[in-house]
């Protein structure tokens, strides 16, 4: 198989690919620019989180998923002694 008959059939070659292609003469588009409706406080800080996008979208999942269940379950040391389901520590004495 030469070049040519390799290159024939690709989409380079057949005119009909670019017959909707107009190029916009070289002329560079504006940059869209942001500007505020509100006037900020000169004083403000913008702080970036650093923490995994995935990471914080799943917990954000999570909490909305299970309504705060995680909270409900943390509970004061005296409280969680009573009603914990761990059972207590055996200390064994060493022989």
């Amino acid at each position: 198989m030469s070049i040519a008959e390799f290159l024939d059939g690709m989409p380079s070659f057949d005119e009909r690919n670019f017959s909707r292609f107009h190029s916009d003469n070289g002329r560079s588009k504006r940059v869209p620019v942001y500007i505020t409706t509100e006037d900020q406080p000169c004083d403000q800080i913008i702080v970036t989180d650093k923490s995994n996008l995935l990471l914080r979208y799943l917990h954000n999942q999570w909490d909305k998923k299970h309504g705060g269940k995680k909270r409900e379950c943390v509970e004061t040391g005296e409280e969680a002694g009573s009603s914990s389901r761990k059972r207590p520590r055996i200390d064994v004495p060493i022989l």
